[in-house]
């Protein structure tokens, strides 16, 4: 049993024969009402996608703690989060729905972790597609990203996840889960899909489960042998990297008339992986879309088209999990802090601001930095944390361009790839009182190449522009 006790306001709500309550300080008993409209809602879309809600009520309740919790039928949040935007919307979905996944369905003992990453691409990406295709594509590029910037030494296979630790275990059990269960949607079908989780719902609800139990669901309801698909991308660590090595156009005659056709050639990594590529034409006379299954190391198809094409675009918008080759992404952040391998450089005299950057560091890299020689710049990874003024002038110093974003905010935070060298995060703070107000909301920025704070408040962030992507042929003047 868990105890939970405070200051509490109590509101509650019905919907339908669920009993929903909300346990609020006082200053957070206005917010009341939105959260029980709220939670109402999301309990509704769940249970006709995947079956009855498991329990009799459900109930949010205030934490003095900064954390996020899930247990059967209630969620402890706190008190500090409660407020913000993101969490009556994609955030309390996926407490919501961890009432399905990981509370009504547990993770079987010994069995990997399903749960995070389903909840995940049910719940944050499925609302994320609602905003439009735009955001959902951003999103798959987004966890491509993370992973792009996971070194090889800190990935692991999919089914060995059991639970977040760190950053690095994140990028795989949350975000490569997540696209995995797109990859699998895209192979069944939507309705398939749905109808496969229906079925694992209603055959493990309040027991325990593990991934065989999801594959036997699927391939249940598909009449399909899934062997492949799970092994793939749960059994293995890494991910293909697919590179168009030539396309070229010809015309053809049939039937008295003139056709084109557009031949590609592509290549991926060993181990070969079986993978659905989604293509793209275009012509003068619109948008053509085709697919192609790359099964071996290098293949060449064959695509009919009945105009001359202007474009040829592979997997445009990111819908198969595989490595980002270089001009697909910018740096980010992740760049730096995931890597074993990255220093911390302190480019300032400030002994405060020195020892809230040592701090910042560990919070960043998730373990202690190991400090780097100011006078030399080791090609390895490198953090720089200092006062505004001298970091301007440490890049001076190395005839570097003047830093961006240099007079936003009081902190700002970015990260710059140099070619053929390790990518430089730098942070850059007006005083030790600007860098001690981001060390809590720094960490969670590290999929963007740059942030400005004012306080501990983020402002502008984004990241940098790409070129053309390398999967991108143009035919023609």
């Amino acid at each position: 049993p868990s105890l939970f006790a405070g200051p509490y306001e109590i509101a509650e709500r019905q919907a339908g024969p669920i009993r929903l309550r909300t346990y609020f300080y006082a200053d957070l008993a206005p917010l009341a009402e939105s959260y029980l409209q709220t939670a109402a809602v999301y309990l509704d879309r769940y249970t006709r996608q995947i079956g009855p809600y498991p329990y009799r009520d459900f109930h949010i309740v205030a934490a003095p703690l900064p954390v996020g919790l899930g247990f059967r039928n209630l969620t402890y949040v706190g008190r500090r989060v409660l407020p913000l935007p993101f969490m009556r919307g994609r955030s309390l979905a996926h407490e919501v729905l961890h009432n399905w996944w990981g509370n009504g369905v547990a993770v079987a003992p010994g069995s990997g972790n399903w749960v995070e990453g389903l909840t995940s691409y049910q719940a944050d990406y499925a609302l994320t597609v609602e905003q439009g295709a735009a955001a959902a594509r951003e999103m798959r590029l987004g966890w491509l990203r993370n992973f792009a910037a996971l070194p090889p030494e800190r990935d692991r296979p999919a089914a060995e996840f059991f639970g977040k630790s760190h950053d690095a275990s994140q990028v795989v059990g949350y975000d490569k889960i997540a696209f995995v269960f797109h990859m699998l949607m895209r192979e069944l079908g939507a309705e398939t899909f749905d109808a496969g989780l229906a079925r694992f719902w209603a055959k493990h609800r309040l027991r325990s489960a593990g991934w065989a139990d999801l594959q036997a669901a699927f391939e249940a309801v598909s009449g399909r042998d899934l062997a492949w698909f799970f092994e793939q991308w749960l059994r293995r660590n890494g991910a293909p990297r697919v590179e168009l090595l030539g396309a070229a156009v010809s015309n053809f005659s049939i039937s008295g008339g003139t056709n084109v056709r557009l031949s590609l050639s592509l290549r991926q990594s060993e181990p070969a992986y079986r993978l659905r590529l989604p293509l793209t034409v275009e012509t003068a006379a619109g948008v053509e879309y085709h697919e192609v299954i790359l099964e071996r190391s290098r293949q060449d198809f064959e695509i009919t088209l009945a105009e001359p094409p202007l474009a040829l675009h592979v997997d445009p918008e990111f819908d198969s999990f595989r490595r980002l080759l270089p001009g697909e992404s910018p740096p980010i952040l992740r760049d730096v802090t995931l890597s074993n391998e990255t220093v911390l450089l302190l480019a300032t005299t400030d002994a405060r601001l020195a020892e809230s950057g040592r701090r910042l560091a560990a919070r960043l890299l998730q373990r202690d930095a190991a400090p780097a020689d100011p006078g030399r710049e080791p090609n390895r990874p490198l953090l720089i944390v200092g006062a505004t003024a001298e970091i301007a002038a440490w890049r001076r110093d190395r005839g570097l361009d003047a830093a961006p974003l240099a007079a936003a905010g009081t902190a700002r935070a970015w990260v710059e790839r140099r070619p053929g060298a390790a990518a430089w995060m730098f942070v850059a703070a007006d005083d030790a009182a600007a860098l001690e107000a981001v060390l809590r909301p720094l960490p969670h920025y590290r999929r963007h190449s740059y942030i400005v704070f004012d306080g501990a408040r983020a402002g502008e962030k984004g990241l940098w522009p790409t070129p053309d992507s390398p999967l991108r042929r143009r035919f023609g003047g």
